[in-house]
């Protein structure tokens, strides 16, 4: 292909209108027109635009394949784990393994020097190790207890406000912090992450299983499934009729938000039990992570 051939295909497939474009390189949509239609740009504007879609200069000129950048490669590689012989659960342990190898090479390679991949350490349960990057645009952070791994990234939003927006429905929280705050409702809570993801059961039977009275049962499922979220609950009910003519409430977990929760749990833990040292510990962020209220 041509280079305004090319130019236009890798400008579309980005979602780029021309005036986009132009505002990347402080020229006028008039001159990515004209390159688009058989003009070149200013000798030191095609690097840039090569990284700008992650090409090399020889492919923007038809001299070359394209190589696939690194998101591409990523996708291929995950992508490749569902084709290997294995079960399926297998093909889920892998995926998960694959995607903290990923996430710990985020954070290793903030390190300006470093070029080289090595392993995550994992230690055992009797000590605590954490990965931590604290940066102007964002944070995160990996917890490497074997038993208790995870990892969070927060990107920080680009208003004014920055953080502050994570702070906007704060007080929407209160009823799912005192649930989580009583042992009885906790209790009667984990009960119900027992259960296989098409099972449903009554209140009494939860009392029976966990010894939690039924009245606080009762509560924290009203809680969980009418006082929690805009939209559907992670706890839902069911109505059912008994062989006596009476009607009574079933309960089940929903899967996909309810595994939020244990996110939750791992952060609170990290929290309030801190770790014990860090891997990488890099903090380059100077100022607060809130700007001063009015």
């Amino acid at each position: 292909m041509s280079f305004a051939t090319t130019l236009q295909t890798l400008r579309k497939e980005a979602g780029l209108t021309q005036e986009q474009l132009a505002s990347k390189f402080g020229v006028s949509a008039q001159a990515v027109s004209k390159w688009e239609n058989g003009s070149f740009p200013e000798g030191d504007l095609i690097p840039r635009i090569a990284d700008l879609f992650h090409v090399s200069i020889d492919y923007l000129y038809g001299r070359e394949e394209r190589n696939a950048g690194v998101e591409e490669q990523l996708v291929r590689e995950l992508t490749a784990i569902w084709k290997k012989e294995g079960s399926h659960e297998e093909h889920q342990k892998d995926y998960m393994e694959k995607l903290f190898r990923l996430m710990w090479a985020f954070q290793i390679s903030a390190w300006s020097d470093n070029i080289h991949y090595y392993d995550r350490p994992q230690v055992d349960k009797d000590s605590d190790l954490a990965s931590a990057l604290v940066f102007h645009g964002g944070f995160s952070y990996m917890r490497l207890n074997k038993n208790k791994q995870f990892y969070v990234a927060l990107k920080e939003p680009d208003e004014k406000e920055g953080f502050l927006k994570w702070f906007d429905t704060i007080g929407t929280l209160q009823p799912m912090l005192q649930l989580l705050a009583d042992p009885g409702s906790a209790k009667a809570l984990l009960y119900l992450y027992t259960l296989d993801s098409s099972a449903m059961i009554g209140a009494e039977a939860i009392s029976k299983a966990t010894g939690v009275p039924k009245e606080k049962v009762e509560a924290m499922l009203e809680t969980m499934c009418n006082k929690l979220g805009k939209h559907e609950p992670a706890v839902y009910c069911v109505r059912v009729m008994k062989e006596n003519g009476k009607s009574e409430l079933v309960y089940g977990i929903e899967k996909t938000r309810s595994g939020l929760l244990l996110g939750v749990l791992a952060l609170l833990d990290s929290y309030v039990n801190s770790q014990g040292s860090y891997s990488i510990q890099i903090n380059n962020r100077q100022k607060a992570w809130i700007e001063k209220m009015p």
